[in-house]
């Protein structure tokens, strides 16, 4: 199959399960909508982590900054092709819950890369670099979550930072996941999976793209570079400790899922070996099972829909703003 061709309308068409619908403005409440903010990182993205079709090549965060001392930060990572206006206007309840407790929301413009690579790295330990020193965050009074892929960064960079601390910005005090994969072996098999059934042109497009990216980000499929595939995953059943989720074994994490099956049967001919629920139900197994009781799978069964109203179990509404909120100010103590 030709990759090269498919680039561009992947890009600005498809990516229905990984990606959210695609919003260009944000509408806050007033006053939240005087306090967004927009700083930018870099004015080039030499290395390709973000594509937008809102931007101009720069690299940057959003922010949404209450008035007064700040007690945190809600980092928010985009999914794959997400704008940044998209994952503010999809979070606009939590966001303006934030704010008026005194957190500040951060949503960085990262969103096509496949992992936690050296560029994204780069790019989100200057952008908490920047936070810290213009708002005065301290470096621990961080809790970082995502959609999707952006889920998947946001748990990687946390253990990250566990490992060794010199490798982050930030020492987030928490993380969430929202229906992101977890191992990037399953993803594979998940992609290979979906193009050897035939069953839909849009996904095999995606899934061909994303094993091509794969191949090259980790040197060749898990049959090759197995040790990358693991290196690069936030948990792998097969290793000891799960591997890295050894390092969230003292954090409090929490991941979300819409295990709607039928759902996946009916519409994307998928099963429950194609879906991130079971992945992301043995991460928290794993890290009950090294003493984190701060560590919760959320089934969200039923909850996923888009901004619309369409139906769909992968979607930000899984993140309901008046828990998350809870949960959020309970880690910040």
């Amino acid at each position: 199959m030709r990759i090269a061709g498919f680039i561009v309308w992947l890009i600005t068409n498809i990516f229905v399960g990984m990606a959210e619908a695609k919003v260009s403005t944000v509408i806050f409440d007033m006053p939240y909508q005087n306090r967004l903010v927009k700083h930018i990182i870099r004015g080039s993205d030499t290395a390709r982590i973000f594509e937008s079709k809102i931007s101009h090549g720069e690299l940057y965060y959003q922010a949404l900054v209450p008035e007064g001392k700040i007690k945190g930060a809600l980092v928010l990572l985009p999914g794959a092709w997400e704008e940044t206006e998209s994952v503010l206007t999809h979070n606009k309840q939590l966001c303006q819950r934030a704010y008026d407790k005194g957190v500040m929301t951060v949503v960085p413009s990262a969103n096509a890369h496949i992992c936690l690579d050296t560029p994204v790295l780069d790019f989100l330990n200057k952008t908490f670099a920047d936070v810290i020193v213009r708002y005065g965050v301290a470096d621990d009074a961080f809790v970082i979550g995502g959609f999707s892929l952006g889920g998947t960064v946001s748990l990687r960079y946390t253990e990250m930072a566990y490992e060794d601390v010199r490798q982050t910005a930030i020492v987030p005090c928490a993380a969430f996941c929202v229906d992101g994969p977890v191992d990037y072996i399953t993803l594979y098999r998940q992609f290979e999976t979906g193009i050897r059934r035939n069953m839909d042109g849009e996904a095999i497009a995606e899934a061909a793209y994303f094993i091509d990216r794969m191949h090259n980000v980790f040197g060749g499929s898990p049959g090759d570079t197995c040790i990358n595939y693991v290196k690069h995953s936030v948990y792998n059943r097969g290793e000891a400790e799960g591997g890295n989720a050894r390092y969230l074994a003292t954090v409090p994490v929490r991941v979300y899922a819409d295990p709607d099956i039928d759902w996946a049967m009916k519409y994307r001919k998928k099963d429950y070996y194609d879906m991130n629920a079971p992945g992301l139900s043995a991460l928290i197994v794993e890290l009950n099972l090294q003493g984190n009781d701060k560590a919760a799978f959320i089934n969200r069964l039923g909850k996923g829909f888009r901004l619309d109203g369409t139906r769909h179990p992968h979607s930000w509404s899984l993140l309901d703003a008046d828990d998350c909120m809870e949960w959020l100010l309970m880690c910040l103590e």
